[in-house]
């Protein structure tokens, strides 16, 4: 049996695996009976930096990509999660990809729902239409004008980021 790690998209955190947490987990009779197996050893949804629960210790402006590849594989060994299956949404691709990479054993499996991955030296936006990315490229400089972090509408979120899967 695997153990599954579970990383969100942009703009949400672990909760928004609470369904899946809660399929993973449960037995697999109802109600259950003594010693009844269950559909995964361990299952933990991460909140990547500046998300979620750490929400609190910044902007997810200033994080790069490299500190959500470090929480996955910090998240991996300090968890002790064995056959592990990496599970990301969204933009959880990119990290989960290069997290894969650096495990000290490969992960038993990679799933990625609506993963967003960018050809070789192009960046997130460049996989977006035209524009989508003008938008983007149009709040960033608005937000620096402002010098505030940039801010996205919920809907936004949603429809883009989430590539319209609901967010909870």
């Amino acid at each position: 049996m695997a153990d599954y790690l579970l990383v969100h998209g942009a703009g949400q955190g672990a909760w928004s695996w609470g369904r899946v947490w809660g399929y993973l987990t449960a037995p697999v009779q109802h109600p259950p009976r003594l010693h009844t197996p269950r559909r995964a050893n361990k299952v933990y949804p991460l909140d990547l930096p500046g998300h979620g629960a750490n929400a609190d210790r910044g902007s997810t402006a200033r994080v790069s990509l490299e500190e959500c590849v470090q929480a996955i594989i910090g998240a991996v060994e300090r968890e002790g999660l064995k056959d592990v299956v990496l599970v990301g949404h969204g933009f959880a691709g990119l990290p989960l990809l290069q997290a894969a990479q650096q495990l000290p054993h490969p992960p038993k499996r990679l799933v990625l729902i609506a993963g967003i991955v960018p050809d070789s030296q192009r960046s997130m936006l460049a996989v977006f239409p035209p524009r989508t990315r003008k938008a983007f490229q149009i709040l960033k400089a608005l937000s620096r004008v402002a010098r505030q972090d940039l801010r996205l509408p919920r809907w936004v979120i949603t429809h883009y980021l989430c590539n319209g899967i609901d967010p909870m």
